[in-house]
């Protein structure tokens, strides 16, 4: 048993090792040694931590087939105070969506050429325009499609239905030769949108972080807003006196919160910081800060390569993927229909299928 497997378990279930042992009636120091690889437990005890957490006696076994790194949710924690138990609950579920649902898979089907760049020396308006350019996106215009874009760049965007912690938006790593965006797939399209603009830019500029941590936000916050909001156009486009239905119309337009373009004008000089406080204050009275309207209107972008493999390789047979992969059918499924934003992939009931155990923590949002 590798015992890697068992901490990954651990973090998804949020127990700790004492509550896994005493939830399987054995000492602390049981689950401590197998983590760390000095005890091997017996095939009746691997058969009740299956059972107890739901997971296949396979995938205890399984070899981990991929580094993969923290990458900017090291730097989303610090921004964002992220608790401990929550940065492991998501790096563990996107280290499992990517190592089983696209790694293992990867040479099965077709791989997308990389296009997105990798700079170091580049300016970060400079290191936007390439990266419009590689996406096969005109200067000045809005992005049609930007998930897809993303995706067919050569980037794997995991969706993840986690609307259980607060606070969360995306963060981006190179796991070995692939550049990986992870986001929370409930939240809303403008969001999303520049949630993954933003790690995006960590992918193109910060391979390796140099300098202070709040520098690379800072830099990776300029490259969003120039790439999703170029400034040639948005001085073309936001003409002042701005109201909050001029700003409606520009975010349907763009695709982009009206906060968003509230910023990104303020911080062009567009508008004035009085004017910007004003429209912050209208968008607060509104209850628009945590709410915005116009966000269902926007056409739904949902990442597709995943389910693509498992369409190819599976024609939605949940039983086959599962057993494949080594996962839980409710986890297997839950993954890729958050990230599908279509009709159900799976014909098959997970309710009758194997690995009963307490209802899964990873919940769809079906938004």
């Amino acid at each position: 048993m590798y015992g890697y497997r068992l901490r990954q378990v651990r973090d998804l279930r949020r127990l700790t090792q004492a509550q896994l042992a005493r939830d399987l009636g054995i000492h602390q120091s049981a689950i401590a040694k197998i983590e760390q690889g000095s005890f091997e437990p017996s095939d009746d005890l691997l058969e009740r931590i299956a059972l107890q957490t739901g997971f296949p006696k396979s995938f205890f076994n399984s070899e981990d087939t991929v580094d993969f790194p923290e990458g900017s949710l090291v730097l989303y924690r610090r921004q964002a105070k992220l608790a401990a138990g929550d940065a492991n609950y998501l790096f563990q579920l996107a280290h499992i969506a990517f190592e089983h649902l696209f790694a293992r898979n990867a040479k099965k089907v077709r791989s997308i050429p990389i296009s997105i760049p990798r700079l170091q020396d580049e300016d970060v308006i400079t290191a936007a325009q390439l990266t419009r350019s590689s996406l096969n996106v005109e200067p000045l215009v809005p992005i049609q499609g930007f998930v897809r874009r993303v995706e067919r760049a050569g980037v794997i965007c995991i969706a993840l239905g986690i609307d259980e912690i607060e606070g969360f938006d995306a963060f981006g790593t190179w796991v070995e030769k692939w550049p990986v965006i992870v986001f929370d797939g409930g939240k809303p399209i403008d969001r999303i949108r520049l949630s993954l603009a933003h790690e995006l830019g960590h992918l193109v500029l910060h391979q390796a972080i140099r300098g202070s941590s709040s520098n690379a936000e800072d830099e990776a916050k300029a490259f969003a807003a120039e790439l999703m909001m170029p400034e040639e156009a948005m001085h073309s486009e936001i003409v002042p006196p701005l109201t909050l239905t001029s700003l409606f119309d520009l975010k349907l337009r763009w695709g982009i919160s009206m906060q968003a373009l509230i910023v990104r004008a303020h911080h062009l000089k567009i508008i004035t910081y009085n004017q910007y406080r004003y429209l912050m204050t209208s968008l607060s009275q509104q209850g628009y800060r945590k709410n915005e309207p116009g966000s269902d209107k926007l056409p739904p972008e949902r990442p597709r390569q995943l389910r693509q493999i498992a369409e190819m390789l599976y024609q939605g047979d949940i039983r086959r993927l599962a057993i494949d992969v080594g996962l839980p059918p409710q986890l297997a499924m839950s993954l890729l229909e958050t990230g599908a934003g279509e009709a159900p992939l799976f014909v098959s009931k997970v309710d009758v299928l194997s690995f009963p155990s307490a209802s899964w923590q990873v919940r769809s949002t079906g938004k």
